[in-house]
């Protein structure tokens, strides 16, 4: 919703490269009919609805670069220079002891980034009827990340999150092996500006805008409706990250959001379902690991570190928060994690002497496991149905 969803509309309407909105706002109506409103048949079943969208794209690119074709001509013929051969390389391996003191907090933080967003997309393959094994996952996005940064890649892989989306479209594993063979010759030969160069970077906004709030959507229709709020509110969290990030707003309360968001999105949204649902003990559980990643600065503070100063707060990060140390991040926050845990505690004795409601009857896990087989049991269903549909159609025509 945030970086797939409202960024790319911004970027949109922004226009930094065509300098002329419609050469992105175009694409996207075509590609938001395409997915939401006739299923990938916009112009029939045989042409692709990202295809049409990218050659309209195209050509009102042209059209507006007319008033400045110079100086559009002239960026392509930068782009060009970097045409030909550039083969594998190899980082200078003496860095890494000083690349390994100063990064490695922010190395273990999107590591572990990357380990949520790789089970996610895991989770989100079986709601369309895909069963993957969550560990081969992880240990070919391990590999390819290796791989990688030992010929220069700064970037981890993770699996790709438009599975929910590209699946309906008709796509394949024969798309991922297209894609990674395209993006290959594109690397090793220097294709990448020109491409830049012609297509601008709004004309693709559109599937990101589909692919982000495809997610979004699937999330909450995978839960319970008492779970909405608490679902949202985790979904909310996340905009935190893009306000200081995207907009880099200077409000403290969203920085200390933003530090860690994913984690203090997953644990908020699951400690609030358990609130629900009256689940006391489970709460307290998650409020015992806010505590410990406040501890060793996981969320709340810019980057990993155990060392406190004389108030309490985690060392070196007043700059970032645009304070003089006042317990935040530190010691105000574990406090705060700790009571809530010890309220939660209280809540389930309370609980069991009979003062407060019993707990849901309904476990979560088995509602979540309900859910993923229901969702593998209606793609199934939707399969046979389509071949039932299209037996007939293909014995009229060939039989």
């Amino acid at each position: 919703m945030t970086y797939l969803g409202v960024g790319p509309i911004a970027g949109i309407l922004e226009s930094h490269e065509a300098h002329n909105p419609i050469v992105g706002f175009l694409p996207f109506l075509i590609i938001f009919v395409g997915f939401y409103g006739t299923r990938d048949k916009f112009c029939g079943k045989n042409l692709p609805t990202v295809g049409i969208a990218v050659l309209v794209g195209f050509l009102l690119n042209l059209l507006a670069q007319t008033a400045q074709w110079d100086k559009h001509s002239n960026k392509i013929d930068k782009a060009t220079t970097f045409l030909g051969w550039n083969g594998l390389s190899v980082p200078d391996f003496s860095h890494m002891s000083t690349a390994a003191t100063e990064y490695s907090s922010i190395v273990i933080c999107l590591a572990m980034q990357n380990f949520i967003g790789t089970y996610s997309c895991n989770i989100s393959a079986r709601r369309v009827g895909d069963r993957y094994s969550p560990m081969e996952s992880m240990i070919v996005d391990s590999l390819g990340s290796m791989i990688g940064a030992l010929l220069g890649s700064p970037y981890g892989t993770t699996i790709y999150i438009g599975h929910v989306v590209y699946k309906p479209m008709g796509a394949t594993r024969g798309y991922s092996l297209l894609n990674s063979l395209l993006w290959l010759v594109f690397g090793l030969f220097g294709i990448h500006a020109v491409v830049d160069a012609i297509l601008p970077h709004e004309i693709f906004g559109g599937v990101l805008v589909v692919i982000g709030f495809a997610m979004a959507s699937q999330t909450i229709e995978s839960v319970p409706k008492r779970w909405y709020p608490a679902t949202l509110i985790g979904l909310a969290i996340m905009f935190s990250e893009f306000i200081v990030g995207g907009m880099s707003s200077p409000n403290m309360g969203m920085r200390f959001l933003a530090s860690g968001h994913l984690f203090i999105s997953l644990f908020y949204t699951f400690l609030l379902m358990m609130l629900t649902d009256r689940w006391f003990l489970a709460a307290a559980g998650v409020f015992i690991a806010l505590f410990v990643f406040s501890f060793v600065g996981l969320i709340h503070a810019q980057k990993l570190s155990v060392e406190y100063d004389q108030h309490g707060g985690i060392k070196d990060q007043n700059a970032y928060f645009g304070q003089t140390s006042s317990g935040m991040p530190g010691w105000k926050f574990l406090v705060t994690y700790a009571v809530s845990a010890a309220f939660c505690a209280i809540l389930h004795l309370f609980q069991r002497w009979g003062f407060v409601e019993a707990a849901e009857a309904e476990d979560y896990r088995i509602l979540q496991l309900e859910a993923e087989t229901k969702s593998e049991e209606t793609v199934v269903h939707a399969a046979e149905h389509g071949a039932k549909v299209a037996e007939p159609m293909t014995t009229t025509r060939f039989g």
